[in-house]
C-alpha cells in the first residue's frame, strides 16, 4: 500500500464558473488523495472555504456549488497524508491573511526541513494550527516584512527544502510554483482568457482544454488581470522528476511533466517482455494503473491478453489504507476472480510494483484458488527498498519486500521473495534499463526508492 499526498487543482480568469470548472476539475484527481477535500473560491463578497474528510462527493457535496453565483477564482485540494494526520484541521487549502487580505495555499510534495523551520518559527511565536508541513509556508510569507505576497513567497520558499508544486491564491492574483528539482508534477492549461493548473492534465481534458503544457521546474506562472508572467524561483536544479509518478500514480490518460503517461507504461511492457517473458497461457493485469502495460507485454510476446481480475471502483485504492492488518480483506473487497477465465490456465499478472508484497501475495492465492495452474508475477518497477522523504507515503525499508535478504545476490533475493508471495515465478525491471527506455532517455528522475539515493540530504529523517 503507498499512498501519494494529493492532487491540485486551480482556476482564475475571464470566467464567473471557477468553482465549477475547478471542482469538476478535481474529481479527475480523486486517485490521488481520498481522506479530505478541500476548496476556496473567491467571490465578489470575498473568499469562501469548504473542507472535510472523505471523498470530494461526501466531502462538498455537488448540490453546494449552487450557493455561490459567481466565482472568478478557485482553489481545490484533495489529500493523503504524509505528514500530518487524515484530521479535518489538516485539510487544505489553507487560508491565512496577508497585510489585510486573505491569501490561500495548496500543495502537493514533502518537506524535508520541516521539523527544524518549525521548531524555529515556534520559538519566534507561531501558533500552529495544524500538524503539516504545508502551515510552515504560510508562517514564513506572514513573517517576511515583504509588503507584497510575491516577495513573501519567494522569502519563505528560500527557506524551505524538498518537493513542492504550489498553487496560491489572492485576490489579486494565482501563483503556480514548481520546486527547483521539479520532484512532483505541476500542469497548466489555457482557454477563452481561463487559466488553469492540475497536479495532471486529465482534469482539462473533462473541462475541453486544448492548450496545455506543464509548469517549469523553478518557474512561478503569475496569473493577473494585467497577464500572464512566468518568474524564475532562484538557480534550477538537475531534474529529479519522480519516477513513480509514470509508474504507478499518474492517470493513464494524462500528461504529467511532458510525459504522455500511457505511451511511458507501454515502452514499460514491452521492456519487461524482452527482459522477463513467461511461457503462459494468458496475461492478466491488476486493474487499473497496470492495464497498459499489461497489455503492451502482452502483444510484445503474442500472448492472448485477457481479464481474470475485477476490481471493485466503488472501494478506494489501495495504498489509501494504511492499516496492515485490513490488507487481507481490502483485497477481498477490491478484487474478484474470473474462475472461467482463469481456471485450469497457466497465468502471467503484470503489475506496476510490489511494497510489502501483502497485496500481491494476497492475489496470487486468489487466483491459485480459482484454479490457476501456475502464476508468474511480471513487475513493471525495479524492487521498491527505500522510503520516500518527497511526498509519497512509501513505508521504513523494515516493512518493504523488496528491501528484505539485501545481503543476498539479486537473483537470490527476488527467489527469496517469490518464494514468500506463493508465486511460479517473478521478474522485475532492472532500474538502469527503465531509465534507457526512449520516452526516458536524456531525462532526469528521482529514484532513491529504489536506488537510495537522495537529491536533497534528509538529515535525522527515519522512518
Amino acid at each position: 500500500m503507498i499512498a501519494h499526498k494529493c492532487g491540485i487543482m486551480g482556476v482564475c480568469g475571464r470566467t464567473s464558473r471557477a468553482l465549477e470548472m475547478t471542482y469538476y476539475g478535481m474529481l479527475q484527481l480523486q486517485h490521488r488523495g481520498q481522506e479530505g477535500a478541500g476548496l476556496v473560491v473567491h467571490t465578489p463578497q470575498g473568499f469562501r472555504v469548504w473542507k472535510d474528510v472523505g471523498l470530494l462527493e461526501y466531502a462538498i457535496p455537488e448540490r453546494r456549488l449552487k450557493e455561490i453565483e459567481k466565482s472568478c477564482a478557485a482553489l481545490g485540494h484533495v489529500r493523503y497524508s504524509t505528514v500530518g494526520a487524515p484530521t479535518l484541521e489538516n485539510i487544505q487549502p489553507f487560508v491565512t491573511e496577508f497585510r489585510g487580505e486573505p491569501l490561500a495555499i495548496a500543495h502537493n510534495g514533502s518537506l524535508v526541513n520541516f521539523d527544524g523551520v518549525k521548531q524555529k518559527l515556534k520559538k519566534e511565536g507561531a501558533i500552529f494550527h495544524s500538524s503539516t508541513d504545508t502551515e510552515i509556508i504560510l508562517h514564513l510569507i506572514k513573517q517576511s516584512g515583504k509588503r507584497t505576497p510575491l516577495k513573501a513567497i519567494k522569502y519563505a520558499l528560500e527557506r524551505i527544502e524538498g518537493s513542492y508544486s504550489l498553487l496560491i491564491l489572492t485576490p489579486h492574483q494565482l501563483l503556480a510554483i514548481r520546486d527547483p528539482y521539479g520532484f512532483r508534477p505541476l500542469e497548466y492549461g489555457k482557454m477563452m482568457g481561463i487559466h488553469l493548473f492540475a497536479s495532471e492534465s486529465a482534469p482539462f481534458d473533462l473541462l475541453g482544454v486544448k492548450q496545455k503544457r506543464s509548469v517549469d521546474r523553478g518557474k512561478i506562472i503569475r496569473v493577473t488581470e494585467e497577464g500572464v508572467e512566468e518568474i524564475e524561483l532562484g538557480k534550477r536544479k538537475e531534474e529529479r522528476f519522480c519516477l513513480f509518478e509514470l509508474i504507478y500514480f499518474a492517470r493513464s490518460d494524462s500528461i504529467v511533466n511532458d510525459f504522455n503517461v500511457a505511451s511511458v507504461r507501454k515502452e514499460f511492457g514491452k521492456l519487461l517482455a524482452r527482459n522477463a517473458p513467461a511461457d503462459v497461457d494468458m496475461v492478466i493485469s491488476v486493474p487499473d494503473s497496470s492495464n497498459i502495460t499489461a497489455l503492451s507485454y502482452a502483444e510484445a510476446l503474442g500472448l492472448p491478453f485477457g481479464f481474470g481480475l475485477v476490481r471493485n471502483h466503488y472501494v478506494g485504492r489501495s495504498f489509501i489504507n494504511p492499516s496492515l492488518s485490513a490488507t487481507a480483506r481490502d483485497v477481498r473487497l477490491k478484487y474478484n476472480t474470473i474462475d472461467a477465465e482463469v481456471g485450469g490456465k497457466r497465468i502471467c499478472v503484470v503489475d506496476d510494483s510490489i511494497v510489502r508484497g501483502l497485496t500481491s501475495k494476497r492475489l496470487v492465492d486468489l487466483l491459485l484458488e480459482a484454479g490457476a495452474k501456475e502464476v508468474h508475477l511480471r513487475i513493471a518497477s525495479p524492487p521498491l527498498r527505500f522510503p520516500c522523504f518527497y511526498g509519497i507515503d512509501i513505508p521504513s525499508s523494515e516493512e518493504l519486500i523488496g528491501a528484505q535478504f539485501d545481503d543476498l545476490a539479486y537473483n537470490t533475493r527476488v527467489e527469496r521473495i517469490r518464494n514468500y508471495l506463493g508465486a511460479t515465478s517473478l521478474a522485475y525491471i532492472p532500474l538502469e534499463e527503465m531509465l534507457n527506455v526512449s520516452y526516458l532517455k536524456d531525462r532526469g528522475f528521482c529514484t532513491a526508492c529504489f536506488s537510495g539515493e537522495y537529491p536533497i540530504p534528509v538529515r535525522g529523517k527515519v522512518r
